[in-house]
């Protein structure tokens, strides 16, 4: 459990809504109340994906580029730190809740405007 974690005050929404961003594998990524926020439990789906990548395990066809789809994204952290941690890969996050949708997109804009956006390539689909 995080330290931010043991703030929790159930009389009160999330600290994470309350913020409006929550941190993520060293990134600050968007929140708000709909949609689950990122936590660093998940960060294994990252680390295992990017080991994997790395050590040859997972290889694209040949002339083909690396592709990772997110599914059930939420606000689109796993995706966007998989883009910015495998530069080479065309990176997709997809949720089904519109509230959920919207807030990657923002997040995958917000990535793109930053000094190290030519390093990411996220592109949420429409819920």
């Amino acid at each position: 459990m995080s330290d931010n974690e043991d703030l929790y005050d159930p009389s009160q929404p999330p600290l994470a809504y309350q913020r409006g961003v929550w941190p993520f594998m060293g990134h600050e990524f968007l929140t708000e109340p709909g949609v689950i926020f990122p936590r660093e439990a998940s960060a294994i789906v990252v680390k295992t994906l990017v080991d994997l990548v790395k050590s040859g395990a997972i290889v694209p066809a040949a002339g083909e580029p690396l592709r990772v789809i997110d599914q059930c994204g939420g606000s689109g952290n796993l995706g966007c730190v998989m883009a910015m941690l495998l530069p080479q890969a065309h990176v997709w996050t997809t949720d089904l809740l519109p509230v959920a949708s919207a807030l990657a997109r923002r997040e995958a804009w917000t990535a793109r405007s930053t000094p190290s956006a030519a390093r990411r390539r996220s592109s949420p689909a429409a819920g």
